[in-house]
């Protein structure tokens, strides 16, 4: 493709530091500068320099660019407003390819008629003294939920093929008995159909196969998980993964008669309960994660139940069971990107305070005084979270220890 082509075919675009996009024409001006870092040597008693030449330095453009049409003056406006943003700009250039730069200095110049042309230098830049953007944490937490579901997949592969029956009678046992902790919060008529669908195909998978697949252990996932995602308030969801945890690590017969099946059982399964509590914290229901403290709390639940399950996997490890290195890896980048976002909601979570009434008050007033407005909902607030009865409604002693939210 020739010169011509490119220069026809490539829109010339420049997407500034604050992401908009642009596409003016591009006035033909071809030139670059080549830099090369080093050092220069001279000596007294010889003629010349010596001149150490390192690697070269971000090689410098000046581009000449123009605005066209009626409202050209206004933007090229807001091209100078976007410039302004301190991140790098992305150009796409029919002749030099994709370049990641910054400008070194901008001016523009209107005829006063339909067009402004915009002249600037710039430079190439490298990316590692760029702005760390912040990150999008529940994006990256459910990428990071499906890699450790895909991972406890991988990790079941030794169980594949003909179990004892023994063994099919244990996981029975044990699906049976997290089944019936689910079935207590699943109160909406779709969460139980949800509940019965799992439930049922689980103990499908366990009765026609020869051994335990990975359509079981997808299912017992979907089990395990749908408590995390009830219509109920995160204390409740949480409580009910904390128990089935524990019912894990109780049923175990103990550490030297463990046998490899439960072991591996132990680490699956357990596994997809840690899981579903980074999936509770981060379903956030009316009423969910009012104060700094309440975030705060489950930070500390959920490390302290992922920590006690790490503790007991390692006391079941031995010659014959390892625990799968991708599935943990997984696991805890997991775990460290949910905290990550519990500590980000609890930066602009609301903060527990403390008013003691100078004289005898009321609720009206109170709600007026601490919140700016006496509305319903800050007077329903204050009389919940203070359990305020009928008779101190309009009688509030002076004193009185009032908690609030700011």
């Amino acid at each position: 493709m020739s010169w011509q082509d490119d220069l026809k075919n490539i829109p010339f675009e420049i997407t500034t530091g604050d992401k908009k996009v642009w596409y003016p024409l591009l006035i033909p001006n071809y030139e670059k500068d080549v830099e090369y870092n080093g050092t220069q040597y001279d000596f007294i008693n010889r003629v010349g320099s010596l001149f150490a030449r390192r690697l070269p330095r971000g090689r410098s453009y000046p581009l000449e660019f123009a605005f066209k049409g009626e409202n050209n003056i206004k933007v090229a406006n807001a091209f100078e407003k976007s410039a302004r943003d301190t991140r790098s700009w992305n150009i796409v250039h029919p002749f030099y390819g994709k370049l990641l730069v910054q400008p070194l200095s901008l001016k523009a110049v209107s005829s006063g008629l339909d067009c402004t042309i915009i002249q600037c230098q710039v430079i190439e830049t490298i990316v590692a003294n760029q702005p760390n953007e912040t990150p999008n944490y529940a994006d990256k937490i459910e990428q990071d939920r499906q890699n450790a579901k895909d991972a406890t997949l991988v990790a079941l592969t030794p169980l594949t093929g003909t179990i004892p029956v023994k063994n099919t009678q244990y996981a029975l046992k044990v699906t049976g008995n997290i089944a019936t902790r689910v079935s207590t919060l699943t109160k909406l008529e779709s969460e139980y159909k949800n509940y019965q669908t799992y439930y049922k195909n689980a103990l499908n998978e366990l009765n026609n196969a020869t051994g335990i697949t990975s359509g079981y252990l997808t299912y017992m996932q979907k089990l395990v998980t749908l408590p995390a995602t009830v219509a109920s308030d995160i204390g409740t969801r949480f409580a009910l993964l904390e128990d089935t945890a524990e019912y894990l690590i109780e049923n175990l017969s103990g550490v030297a008669s463990v046998s490899y099946f439960e072991k591996l059982f132990y680490n699956l399964v357990g596994q997809t309960v840690i899981c579903a509590m980074s999936t509770a914290v981060t379903t956030q229901n009316a009423g969910d994660f009012k104060t700094k403290s309440d975030v705060v709390l489950y930070v500390e639940k959920l490390k302290e139940s992922y920590e006690t399950y790490l503790e007991n996997l390692y006391n079941l490890e031995d010659l014959e069971f390892t625990p799968n290195h991708d599935l943990m890896f997984t696991t805890h980048t997991l775990i460290c990107e949910t905290v990550a976002y519990l500590y980000q909601i609890m930066f602009s979570a609301k903060q527990e305070r403390i008013y003691y009434p100078p004289r005898d008050t009321n609720l009206v007033v109170l709600a007026h005084r601490l919140y700016g407005i006496a509305s319903e909902d800050n007077i329903s607030t204050l009389e919940t979270t203070n359990n305020i009865g009928l008779s101190e409604i309009l009688n509030i002693k002076k004193d009185r220890p009032i908690t609030y939210y700011v």
